[in-house]
């Protein structure tokens, strides 16, 4: 039997699954999510599956509504919380009250070596 060889045209790791990915490669995906009011101080959470996010792996996300006004703002970041799982946080820490509205949330996990 002859060995199979692989010719790379760009850096590649294999992950703990034995998923081949390019380095600098981005993991996609957007959901529609509408946050209730979040009084100050208060947190709101909700999942989002990501098919080959990994423990560590690091995370972006955007949203498409407005994260408040008039200096009254949240913030809104997410990590991978279990395999294929992208767990959203959205804090208030404006010192007011904040209904954001529902908006279309980008999440972009990267694959790096």
């Amino acid at each position: 039997m002859v060995p199979v060889l692989r010719c790379l045209t760009v850096p590649e790791f294999l992950n703990s699954s034995g998923t081949i990915y390019p380095v600098g490669f981005y993991l996609l995906a957007s959901t529609t999510w509408n946050p209730p009011n979040l009084v100050d101080g208060g947190n709101t959470t909700t999942t989002v599956a990501v098919t080959g996010a990994e423990l560590g792996d690091p995370v972006e996300v955007s949203m498409s509504a407005s994260l408040g006004s008039a200096g009254n703002y949240c913030q809104l970041f997410g990590y991978v919380s279990a395999t294929d799982v992208v767990t959203l946080v959205m804090h208030n820490s404006s010192g007011a009250a904040v209904n954001v509205g529902s908006g279309t949330v980008q999440i972009r996990v990267g694959k790096f070596a």
